[in-house]
């Protein structure tokens, strides 16, 4: 009696514990479960993982199934028993199983119905290669892709340094890759239309960009698109300037990579005309002009304009004078009856002859508009603007080594974006008349990049020992350091030095699972002063890695964002593409963008950053207004400005157009309607 009363208990106690289904290949065994397998939803689904490793797919498929008849969907973290979790898929490995079985309409709905429920990258991973089967079996994909965009237009024409490409890729299957210029675009899970946006740097003037798109079955198409930069104005240049009578006669040519829209003197629209021939040697537009001012008494210059198809804009103020001979050495030399020189000095520098050097050996004058050897500005870019001008006619003009002339002339204004580097950025400016005399005007342009826009400002982030499982390898080993180096490179958060959260986890003593837990990441975030933690599990087998992560807050121990990569690629170079793939996904998740606090009401502020921008709930925005403009004080250029910090707030709703956050901190005055914010 006694005896059957502790059997009963025993059976009681251990629930309905069964006897494991084992299976061995090549000397490993599978279908082992940790504990006693009491035919619990999570038991089934270990098990069936287990066996579905060893390759037993009828049996493996039989635990998925009973596993989805206690618990249907697919879920990340789901509870098991007491406050143990565990990332459940069955529906995605079913979906696996009939895959390599390839039953690949059923691979296809269970893996359908596996994302319709818990996405994840293993998932589209598989869903993408069972779609290409099941096409390739059946035939039915029949024409390739195309591709719209929807701006910017073929052949516009920009003065701005990039270019949003907007639009996007339709198949009558699915689409399955997006390339910009060689570049993919990311596409992790094929469709019939996937939407493109891509920013695009662009060089100066023309800008040739390919966009091609890729189905499942590999036919490709491509679609050109031109864009036309042009940030600076045109180069005026005066051939030759007369005076007489109160009268200055004005003759030249204006060029730019762009068309031409208007030249001023003196507020006076001056004709322009195609010359009768070019010695340009490139594209660049040039038309002719000549001009006969009036002056007032006392006048001795002529202000001049003139304004591109883009927009941009060169001025200058020309000189005048009585005699333009330039014949200072030989007085000797006579004039033609109608006041202009008979002969002109530069025709003995084209002949070789001595005597050229003899009529000028005085190198250009080189003007440039910028006050000092040395001077601050906050943008990445600087305009410079200028001239040049020379009593013989000057044959080159060159900025940083690019040349900015076209045609010879006597006086020259310019303009040129010089793109900046943070810190000292040395510009040289340097100019050769016809005689081959030469001169240089070297100066310095500081570039300061704002606090609220550098790398210090970005969310900090730590990065924690990830938790392994499955097979462990060298590849594994090299997720960790990797994707350390890939968030680093990307520069979009402030990586937390290594040494202090080695310190941190040596104090604590923790083991790996410990470290996956979000309450014990967002203790060790406080420690070492990270705004969030990124804590992560590898799954390794023998062929193919998984790496799940969740980004964990330090204040709330929330998880901010979680990201998963999956691939059958174990070599060095696959890793890495891995690790970049994570970054990339967290760098696309949290956009630094800025936008203006459109209200105000106590603590709660609301901003113009909405969906489209890509905000979230819990992002961090840093308030504040910008300083006072730094004006150049004769070209009265803006140079940018020193922002003044305000404080510091959090995003708690995301709405189409604009977002609500709550005010954490507040310095420097209270912030305002119109002043800034930008995302940690």
């Amino acid at each position: 009696m006694k005896t059957a009363f502790l059997l009963t208990a025993f059976l009681l106690l251990s629930g309905c514990a069964v006897q494991e289904s084992v299976h061995v290949r090549n000397g490993k065994e599978y279908g082992k479960t940790e504990g006693l397998f009491r035919e619990r939803w999570w038991n089934y689904y270990e098990r069936g993982l287990s066996l579905a490793e060893g390759e037993f797919y009828d049996e493996a498929e039989q635990d998925f199934n009973s596993a989805i008849q206690q618990r249907g969907d697919d879920q990340w973290r789901s509870r098991s028993y007491g406050m143990h979790l565990i990332n459940y898929f069955p529906h995605r490995e079913l979906g696996i199983i009939h895959f390599k079985l390839n039953k690949y309409d059923e691979a296809v709905r269970e893996l359908e119905h596996s994302l319709s429920t818990a996405e994840s990258a293993k998932a589209k991973y598989y869903l993408n290669k069972a779609r290409m089967s099941l096409l390739e079996q059946t035939g039915g994909d029949k024409s390739p892709p195309s591709i719209v965009v929807n701006s910017p237009s073929d052949g516009a024409l920009t003065n701005k340094p990039s270019v949003t490409i907007s639009g996007y890729a339709e198949d009558d299957r699915y689409v399955s890759e997006i390339f910009v210029d060689d570049i993919p675009f990311p596409v992790e899970l094929s469709g019939q239309k996937i939407a493109l946006r891509q920013e695009v740097a662009l060089k100066k003037g023309r800008n040739e960009i390919k966009i091609r798109a890729v189905d499942l079955t590999g036919k490709t198409a491509e679609k050109m698109i031109t864009v036309h930069e042009d940030r600076e104005g045109p180069v005026i240049i005066i051939e030759e300037q007369t005076m007489l009578d109160g009268k200055v006669d004005i003759s030249g040519f204006v060029t730019d990579s762009s068309e031409i829209s208007s030249l001023m003197m003196n507020g006076q629209l001056v004709r322009l005309r195609v010359p009768a021939k070019s010695d340009s040697g490139d594209e660049d537009r040039v038309m002719e002009f000549h001009k006969e001012i009036d002056l007032a008494e006392g006048e001795d210059y002529v202000e001049i304009t003139s304004e591109d198809a883009a927009m941009n804009i060169t001025r200058g103020k020309l000189h005048v004078r009585q005699s333009d001979s330039g014949l200072r050495h030989l007085p000797l030399l006579a004039a033609s009856g109608q006041g202009h020189l008979a002969f002109k000095p530069y025709d003995y520098a084209l002949g070789g002859n001595a005597l050229g050097k003899m009529l000028d050996d005085i190198p250009p004058n080189i003007y440039v508009r910028t006050p000092a050897d040395a001077q601050t500005v906050y943008t990445d870019s600087f305009y410079l603007e200028g001239s040049v001008s020379d009593e013989s006619k000057i044959t080159s003009v060159l900025v940083n080594g690019q040349p900015v002339l076209k045609r010879k002339g006597k006086t020259v204004f310019f303009n040129h974006i010089a793109v900046l580097n943070e810190g000292a950025n040395h510009i040289t400016v340097e100019a050769v008349d016809i005689f081959g005399n030469r001169s240089e005007k070297a100066f310095i342009i500081n570039r300061k990049i704002p606090v609220v826009r550098q790398i210090g400002s970005r969310m900090s982030i730590s990065v924690l020992p990830f938790e392994k499982k499955g097979a462990g390898s060298i590849a594994g080993d090299a997720v960790f350091e990797g994707l350390i180096s890939a968030f680093v490179e990307q520069r979009r958060f402030r990586m937390i030095e290594r040494e202090a959260l080695e310190d941190a986890l040596r104090e604590l003593r923790l083991g790996q699972t410990e470290l996956a837990d979000p309450a014990t990441a967002a203790k060790i975030g406080k420690i070492v002063v990270a705004d969030a933690m990124l804590t992560g599990t590898i799954y390794e087998s023998e062929n193919a890695m998984e790496v799940f992560t969740r980004l964990v807050d330090t204040e709330t121990s929330e998880i901010l964002d979680a990201q998963d990569v999956y691939s059958e690629d174990m070599s060095f170079q696959g890793v890495k593409l891995l690790v970049q793939g994570l970054a990339m996904k967290y760098r696309r998740s949290f956009p630094v963008a800025e936008g203006l606090i459109i209200k105000k009401e106590g603590k709660v502020i609301l901003t113009d950053l909405g969906e489209e921008e890509n905000v979230r709930k819990n992002m961090g925005l840093i308030l504040f207004r910008e300083g006072e403009d730094v004006t150049h004080p004769i070209s009265e250029k803006i140079l940018g400005s020193e922002p003044i910090e305000l404080g510091e707030a959090r995003i708690e709703k995301v709405y189409p157009g604009f977002s609500r956050a709550v005010i954490k901190k507040e310095k420097q005055g209270k912030a305002v309607v119109k002043d800034k914010v930008i995302t940690k």
